[in-house]
């Protein structure tokens, strides 16, 4: 019984799955409900045109390459993995909080979602890195 504990996945790490999985999600209804401003801010300020479509597949990528490090993490148990989404943590949160009086002027539900999508991030790393989870990080457990 000892042992098949020790292969299950502890509920920190269950949650950690479900909340990152889910806040990177979040990106599509935010893209939808603020992705004109993108791109008229880009092509205002920069001059630079943005099709839907790359700007689709750029979230759909970024989608991917969370899903594939939430799978190191949790699945394959690589602990080292855990440092990136929390290194990138303050920097989206930085970001995010520079971008939403912006948005606020184009979609308030665009910006609630974003708050949404930073919090539910915030909670996915303290999960990961608490005391339920450490344990399942050791080699040989």
């Amino acid at each position: 019984m000892q042992d098949q504990k020790a292969h299950e996945m502890p509920i920190a790490v269950r949650r950690f799955k479900k909340l990152t999985v889910l806040s990177v999600l979040l990106g599509f209804p935010i893209l939808m409900l603020d992705g004109d401003r993108i791109q008229r801010q880009l092509l205002n300020e920069r001059g630079i045109f943005i099709s839907p479509n790359l700007m689709i597949s750029t979230l759909v990528l970024s989608i991917a390459l969370a899903i594939l490090l939430v799978w190191l993490i949790a699945d394959k148990r690589q602990g080292w993995a855990r440092i990136i989404p929390a290194t990138l943590l303050p920097l989206s949160t930085l970001l995010a909080l520079v971008t939403w009086p912006q948005m606020l002027q184009n979609s308030v539900a665009a910006v609630a979602l974003s708050v949404l999508q930073v919090v539910m991030q915030f909670f996915s790393i303290v999960l990961v890195y608490s005391s339920d989870a450490r344990p399942w990080f050791k080699p040989n457990s």
